[in-house]
């Protein structure tokens, strides 16, 4: 395909240190196999951009930066210049291309959001996603609400959803969202990196410590989409509806409370 990065996007990166650029080059020539007749397997290059698990967002990515059916070292470090280094839009671009919408979306079109949405959700909890089409849909109704109260024009225009939009939706909503695509790309090529960087020094997936009847993990994404502060580890407050220790105990002794304050003390337990 060979869609690239335009110039001008890569003309604000800033050239990535040695120890970025060598980490790249070892993952280049040692996961991905790459050849100087044939470049960069499919195969290799899936297994390492996260198989079938992501569905066909490793193909997409393979067929963006691929060059006469050809991936070049120089392919891979545009690719994380443009996710990782530069804005947060650009990680946004990169998986709502990938799910379908292009530079935009009819506001109608549901599947196509929930698409982007649900691609997203397992990104963030790649490598073992357990997607959840009802997080999915609601993350998308919410960004549809949002456009209809910005959108002031003519009725009888097309309304359409555009990556812009989106950015603003997330800018107002999720302002850690693209932080899952930064967490991903940081992950996974700069696997050999002595740098230390970490996928929880950009985005970590909430946690449950224990087992819970009434939310998972993946309900609780929205929350770290939102804050830094509600992703990591999630504590259990209660476990039984015997004894005064259920739900609607804990809920009658925080009436009274300043919302701040409750937001303050309750953070990433359940």
């Amino acid at each position: 395909m060979g869609n690239h990065f335009s110039e001008s996007q890569k003309s604000v990166q800033n050239p990535l240190p040695s120890s970025e650029q060598l980490a790249i080059r070892k993952l280049y020539e040692t996961d991905l196999q790459s050849d100087i007749k044939v470049g960069v397997k499919f195969e290799n290059f899936e297994n390492v951009f996260g198989s079938s698990v992501l569905g066909d967002f490793p193909k997409y990515l393979y067929n963006r930066i691929s060059k006469d059916n050809k991936i070049e070292l120089r392919s891979l470090e545009e690719l994380f210049q443009y996710t990782c280094r530069t804005t947060s839009i650009n990680a946004l671009e990169i998986v709502w291309t990938a799910s379908g919408p292009g530079s935009a979306v009819n506001s109608d079109e549901n599947d196509k959001l929930e698409d982007f949405f649900n691609l997203m959700i397992a990104i963030s909890e790649y490598p073992r996603p357990t997607v959840s089409n009802t997080v999915g849909r609601s993350l998308s109704r919410h960004l549809r609400s949002y456009f209809q109260r910005l959108d002031k024009g003519d009725e009888n225009v097309k309304k359409t959803i555009s990556l812009e939009c989106l950015a603003s939706w997330s800018n107002n909503y999720s302002p850690c969202i693209h932080k899952v695509v930064v967490a991903y790309f940081t992950t996974t090529l700069l696997k050999y990196a002595d740098s230390g960087l970490k996928r929880s020094n950009y985005f970590t997936p909430p946690i449950l410590k224990e087992p819970s009847s009434i939310v998972d993990s993946t309900c609780l994404l929205p929350l770290a989409y939102y804050s830094n502060s509600m992703q990591g580890s999630w504590v259990r407050l209660f476990s039984s509806e015997i004894n005064g220790s259920s739900f609607n105990r804990i809920a009658h002794h925080l009436l009274g409370y300043d919302v701040s304050l409750r937001a303050g003390s309750c953070r990433q337990q359940l």
